[in-house]
């Protein structure tokens, strides 16, 4: 597949970096998205928080593991998400 322009950047969309839900090694916490910080589609730097995840008493930022373009999956604020789960991709900017 080619190159996607963004604006001036290239985005290669067979070049993406998945989301998921880390472990917070907090035995029977329950984990529920608790707000998206970033919109699907937007410029994400390494680093930026992308979502926060409510574990108990513990909220906890996701943050971007590479630079890209965020694509949010189907997950709803207040929903439970499981270790492991989705959360979107990150499409790898060129």
């Amino acid at each position: 597949m080619g190159h996607l322009g963004v604006g001036k950047l290239m985005v290669d969309p067979s070049a993406a970096q998945e989301v998921r839900v880390p472990d917070f090694d907090i035995p029977g916490a329950e984990l529920v998205l608790s707000g998206w910080l970033t919109n699907s589609g937007a410029e994400v730097m390494s680093g930026e928080p992308l979502c926060e995840i409510c574990a108990g008493d513990i909220v906890v930022e996701i943050p971007a593991q590479r630079s890209g373009i965020f694509r949010q999956s189907a997950v709803e604020v207040d929903a439970v998400v499981e270790t492991g789960g989705l959360l979107g991709t990150i499409e790898l900017i060129d």
